[in-house]
Parts: structure tokens; C-alpha cells; sequence
């Protein structure tokens, strides 16, 4: 059975490396496995221009650039995969995902829909593969 999702967007990220966090050795195999499973014609169907992998090393405005312009052009399903460690905030509504920052440096936003930059630091390159 072919699965067709011309109109479809997705875009995945993980984070598997940290400085004050166990590793999750994990999520840097599932992003690209979870990738390849969506652009199989049989499987996924997304076209592969469709289905971006975000690098774990980009900036939060690399990020958010792929979630926006995913969410523009998506006319069908829009899918947003993040893994890595994450927590939700003071008001327990929003989501904070985190990164390889020491817990006093990192400024949070109260919500990933929040029209304000946000402020969490980029998670080192992984020197494993």
C-alpha cells in the first residue's frame, strides 16, 4: 500500500548529547531511522525534501525556521518530532525542552507558541557517531 502525503510537512529534531544531563545515546540513531521510515513510499510517504532532519548542533532560530516554514507549506498533516530530554515549566502548561546548558544559564520562554525569541543554548556538535 502506497501512503501519499504530498501535502504533508514534517520535521524532526533530537538532542542526545548534554554537559549536565545523562546522554541518551538513543535519539541520535531514532531521528534519522524515524526519517527514513517516514520518506519510504510504502511506509511514510513524505517526499524527502518534506521531511527534514534538523541537526542536532543547529540554533534555536534553525529550529524554529524549520517548524515555520514546515507549518506554512503543509497543507495535509504537519508533524513536529522532538526527542531529548525535556520538562515543562513553573506553570506546568508550557514545554521546555532542554539542551547541554548549566541549569542557571538557561532562560526559559513560557511557551514553545510564545511570539518572543527564545533563549535556550545550542547542544554541542557529537564527536560519536
Amino acid at each position: 500500500m502506497r501512503v501519499e502525503q504530498s501535502g504533508s510537512r514534517a520535521v524532526l529534531f533530537g538532542v542526545h548529547a548534554y554537559d549536565h544531563l545523562p546522554a541518551l545515546d538513543g535519539v541520535r540513531h531514532n531521528v534519522p531511522a524515524l526519517r527514513d521510515l517516514l520518506t519510504a513510499p510504502e511506509v511514510g510517504g513524505f517526499a524527502g525534501e518534506h521531511c527534514v532532519a534538523v541537526p542536532a548542533n543547529s540554533t534555536p532560530t534553525a529550529l524554529l525556521d524549520a517548524v515555520q516554514d514546515a507549518a506554512v507549506h503543509a497543507t495535509g498533516l504537519l508533524l513536529v518530532y522532538y526527542a531529548g530530554h525535556g520538562h515543562f515549566g513553573r506553570d506546568g502548561r508550557g514545554l521546555l525542552l532542554a539542551t547541554q546548558a548549566p541549569a542557571r544559564t538557561v532562560r526559559t520562554t513560557r511557551s514553545p507558541t510564545t511570539k518572543s525569541e527564545p533563549s535556550w543554548p545550542t547542544p554541542r556538535p557529537s564527536t560519536a557517531s
